[in-house]
Parts: structure tokens; C-alpha cells; sequence
């Protein structure tokens, strides 16, 4: 899911353009459904430029 993303106008019905990017996850769970999750952040890359911004760690719920 390389550079997938979607925009919006409205949040909550409120004016406030936005974009949001999807990430590939994976449950390392065999038997359990995953719930509740949580990503890190750790780096973005410009894909046109090639250009790598390494943060510190973000917490996406």
C-alpha cells in the first residue's frame, strides 16, 4: 500500500481538510482477532523525491 491516500473536506461535519493515509499492518496472532490496535510512526518518505524523515515514534490509534 505504497502512498495510499485518501482526502476529506469535513470531519465530524466540521470544515477541516484532512488527509488520511493508510498502512499495511499485520497481526503476528495466530488464534486472535486484532483489536484495539495501535501503529507507530517511525519515518516517512517523500515518494517523488525520495526524501526520508525520520521522527521520533508517533502513536496512531
Amino acid at each position: 500500500m505504497d502512498g495510499t491516500f485518501g482526502d476529506v473536506d469535513l470531519v465530524n461535519s466540521q470544515p477541516f481538510p484532512s488527509r488520511f493515509f493508510h498502512v499495511a499492518v499485520k497481526n503476528n496472532h495466530k488464534k486472535m482477532i486484532a483489536r484495539n490496535c495501535y501503529a507507530y510512526l517511525i519515518s516517512l518518505r517523500n515518494s517523488q523525491t525520495g526524501e526520508e524523515f525520520v521522527k521520533q515514534s508517533s502513536e496512531l490509534k
